[in-house]
């Protein structure tokens, strides 16, 4: 009954919009209308450009518009006469075009694409390049160019990640932002199994195919609500070139192959990106590949105080991954007419990884004396494939610039990961007695994940402008786990154990939003409809459905030189992973009993965001201080009790009553000189964490980062790049995480006119940068301290073959300036 109730809304909108458009008036005969398109110096579309129309006479202003998603604008009902056009947006220069004349044999222009430029001057008929700007403030999201990112390169996505404001990962690359580490990963702006089976994930996506990401903290209605700290979206990198171009990467990376290990080079990547594209078609390719080889360690210390004894245990772990993963995405973008437009692409990825870890355990008194020791190694072998494919139809209509799109994603993949692991027992003096015992364990996950969506864009009188669309997602993943027991008689919490997880979810949405611009004031509003079902079943079956409405608000005020001011307010909710979900345990570490549960329910997030952004002439600065208060927060809490004896953890999932965080987040670029540029940026926020319902723990205190990036861009085209950050303790619901801080630093040197480049760096060159927390409750205290291998030094070379800009340009006869307004050739890709 509630999805018949979600069409009949469907339908009801589609009406209203018919019908708003049919009472729109037609436009007189003496009345003249403009548009056109505006694009950043990628030919990348600018989104709320803000264009203004004066009377040529006295500058009085007479119209405007902002630009939409795709850069597009459009002003009408303009009396006949002389103009000027001005565009601006924040970190552009103002575009001023000085004479444009509407007759009456001539109502209608088309300006085609207008360029804004960040850097440099722009002189009569001809067009000055500079490279894409680090950060670029839009209305509802931070987009993060991280292509000539040089201290990233040779890596993969957790290294980009690290470089992103505000953005965390600890030794396991689980992320955070802004103090949570609930947050949405897109790839290309669509959900992925890649990305939903777990952080490590992130290692199989190498930097060399990251485009950029984009920081949504306050998604709009059109948006998936999910998410506590918002949605990161990885782009990955498509080439737009006229004709047949592409571009060659390989790269080879140090590491020691244990912490003691001597220096060595034993990491590689490889990476080719190739286009081409002609009137109608745009053919695109790139594949990835990366070897890593990587090692971290672990010291875990625990206090136990049941009743009046008190025990200390104590954990050492080394492990070596070994890891090869392939990335590859292909596919075409198909002008069929001027108004129909199909894109389709598939991306694959498959990796295998292999480990080889030590672990030894030791049972203390009271005296913290040694009164056992025992280890046990892992040989662990994961193998893993996923497959995206996403088919995007759009259609435009000519007459009233109404536009109609629908897509289609499918995402699904396999894992498969087989355990062995060694137990063996010691006397006090670490000598080896009795024999050796053997466990295995088998884990296969298998997920899917199909979105539909359409989404209508009807444009009303002047800036009016209404949207409306559906979405449903289902998704199924099965997690079926075996273990048995060692070949002697060694203790463990499970023996021969079979758990077989299944979670569906049904996700059916609607969401309509309104946008409007009333002189330099933007706003939107707008509202998502969701209805869901899921279902989790192992021992036992939870079924759920709940109805949400999930509302947003968004504010842009344009003020005088060069400022704008944003406020945005949205509901959101954050719905458990499937790790929070699976009840099958964990055995990649005996002394921490893992386990989901099933019975963990959503929580549901109220956010509030202002910011100020501000543009000097060689300053430019972005302020935003957020509020964000969750209810029913997802946490993970620790136990200690004696029904397994005093030196098994157990880590468990519940919902804690309250968070609130707040605080403000600052993002300055400086322009030192024409070649150097520093970029800066500071988060200090506080958490107020209410877990009273368990055991009584409550937390408060501050948090902060603050990271600073240098850029140099010297002569003869080379370029240098110094990033460091530091983060202060953060709040958990039993304890607190410690401060750590990294220092990296990139060089890169153009060769061959730019057609090739060499670059080198080093991350974490002081090998500061590790995971320490501290735990504690009425029951036990405990310390752990995570080391990844951080200090790496990559050297990377790219080259570039193929048709170059100036060769296109050239092919028309004369290079395209701003002051050509003619429409572009080439399907409009």
């Amino acid at each position: 009954m509630k999805i018949l109730s979600f069409w009949a809304l469907i339908v009801l909108l589609l009406i209203a919009g018919n019908m708003a458009l049919a009472q729109m008036p037609a436009r007189s005969a003496t009345l003249a209308q403009v548009n056109g398109k505006i694009v950043d110096n990628n030919n990348q579309p600018i989104e709320f450009a803000a264009i203004s129309l004066a009377q040529l006479a006295d500058k009085k202003v007479v119209g405007g518009a902002m630009s939409d998603d795709k850069g597009q604008f459009s002003i009408d009902n303009i009396p006949l006469g002389q103009y000027s056009l001005q565009v601006s947006f924040v970190g552009f220069k103002t575009l001023n075009i000085e004479k444009i004349e509407f007759t009456t044999q001539n109502t209608t222009r088309d300006l085609g694409k207008l360029q804004l430029d960040e850097s440099g001057v722009v002189l009569k008929d001809v067009e000055i390049k500079s490279d894409k700007a680090m950060f670029q403030n839009q209305i509802d999201r931070k987009v993060f160019n991280v292509d000539k990112n040089l201290v990233s390169q040779g890596g993969t996505a957790s290294e980009v990640l690290r470089q992103i404001p505000s953005v965390n990962l600890d030794a396991d690359n689980k992320m955070s932002f802004r103090g949570s580490e609930n947050v949405t990963i897109l790839i290309d702006g669509k959900p992925t199994t890649l990305t939903s089976n777990g952080n490590n994930a992130l290692d199989q996506i190498p930097a060399s195919a990251i485009e950029s990401v984009e920081i949504i903290s306050n998604p709009s209605a059109k948006f998936d609500p999910d998410g506590t700290s918002g949605i990161i979206n990885i782009v990955l990198k498509k080439n737009r070139k006229v004709g047949f171009n592409g571009t060659l990467t390989g790269g080879i990376g140090t590491g020691t192959g244990t912490p003691q290990g001597d220096l060595t080079f034993n990491k590689y990547n490889f990476s080719t990106t190739l286009n081409y594209r002609n009137k109608n078609v745009n053919y695109f390719g790139n594949y990835s590949y990366r070897r890593g080889n990587n090692w971290n360690f672990g010291d875990f210390y625990r206090r136990n105080i049941l009743g009046d004894t008190t025990t200390y245990f104590r954990q050492d772990l080394d492990n070596i991954n070994l890891s090869h993963n392939h990335l590859g995405k292909f596919g075409a973008d198909i002008s069929f007419t001027k108004n129909d437009f199909l894109s389709i692409a598939s991306t694959l990825s498959k990796s295998n990884s292999t480990q080889d870890q030590i672990m030894f355990y030791r049972s203390l008194n009271a005296n913290e004396i040694v009164q056992a020791i025992s280890s046990r190694a892992t040989d662990a072998a994961t193998n893993n494939f996923n497959l995206d494919a996403a088919a995007n139809y759009k259609h435009t209509f000519a007459q009233s610039k109404r536009e109609w799109s629908a897509d289609v994603y499918y995402s699904t993949s396999a894992e498969d990961n087989n355990s062995a692991y060694i137990l063996q027992n010691y006397d006090l003096q670490q000598q080896a007695i009795g024999s050796t015992g053997t466990q295995t364990s088998n884990t296969q996950t298998n997920s899917y994940v199909l979105t539909t969506q359409t989404d209508y864009v009807l444009p009303l009188k002047k800036m009016h402008k209404l949207e409306m669309g559906y979405k449903g997602v289902y998704r199924n993943i099965s997690n079926d786990f075996q273990s048995f027991m060692p070949t002697n008689d060694f203790p463990t919490l499970y023996g021969d154990t079979t758990f077989n997880f299944n979670y569906r979810e049904n996700i059916q949405a609607i969401y309509t939003s309104y946008t409007n611009t009333h002189k330099k004031l933007t706003y939107q509003v707008g509202v998502k409809a969701e209805q869901a079902f899921t279902q989790a079943s192992s021992t036992e079956t939870v079924n759920r459905q709940y109805f949400n409405l999930f509302p947003s608000v968004f504010l842009m005020q344009k003020l005088p030189k060069d400022q704008e001011l944003k406020l945005s307010y949205s509901r959101r909710i954050n719905r458990p992973s499937i790790r929070s979900l699976n009840p099958a345990p964990d055995l990649s570490n005996p002394a921490i009993f893992f386990q989901g549960n099933p019975n963990i329910q959503p929580e549901y997030i109220h956010a509030l965001e202002a910011t100020y952004a501000k543009t000097w002439q060689k300053v430019s600065l972005s302020a935003t201080a957020y509020f964000r208060h969750t209810n029913d927060v997802i946490f993970r809490v620790v136990d200690v009790n004696n029904s397994n004896g005093a030196n098994v953890a157990y880590v468990k999932f519940v919902n804690i009553a309250k968070t609130q965080n707040y605080g403000v987040e600052l993002i300055n670029r400086a322009d030192i000189a024409k070649w150097w540029n520093l970029v800066a940026t500071l988060n200090v926020f506080r958490s107020v964490i209410d877990a009273t319902n368990i055991n009584n723990n409550s937390n408060d205190n501050f948090n902060g980062s603050i990271r600073l990036t240098s850029n140099m861009n010297l002569k003869k085209g080379l370029a240098i790049q110094v990033s460091g950050n530091y983060n202060t303790p953060s709040a958990v619901a039993q304890g607190f995480i410690k401060p750590f801080t990294q220092v990296e630093v990139g060089i890169r040197k153009d060769l061959w006119k730019g057609k090739a480049n060499i670059s080198a760096n080093v991350s974490d060159i002081f090998n500061t940068q590790q995971f320490a927390i501290n735990t504690k409750d009425y029951n036990f205290d405990q310390e752990a301290v995570r080391k990844r291998e951080t200090r790496i030094g990559n050297i990377t070379f790219t080259y570039r073959f193929g048709q170059s800009d100036k060769d296109n340009s050239k092919k028309g006869g004369k290079e395209k300036s701003r002051t050509d307004f003619k429409n572009d050739e080439g399907g409009g890709f």
